[in-house]
């Protein structure tokens, strides 16, 4: 297990989990949103290739529409 943050919140993880199956195993849509690690943008088509470590902060950022 690692230790990570997670939207300003502590979280645990198994080793080697990838952004994309981080998103698919919270149950979030991959369309709308961002992710930072450690404060840097990971593009969308690096999600899979980017594996979270010990340590990690992510953010994800949901896009809402309207007024």
């Amino acid at each position: 297990m690692i230790k990570i943050t997670f939207n300003n919140k502590p979280a645990e993880l198994e080793t080697g989990v990838s952004l994309q199956e981080f998103v698919e195993s919270n149950g979030m849509v991959s369309t709308n949103i961002a992710i930072a690690v450690n404060n840097s943008v990971v593009l969308k088509e690096k999600w899979g290739d980017t594996t979270i470590n010990d340590g990690d902060s992510i953010l994800i950022i949901k896009a809402y529409y309207g007024g």
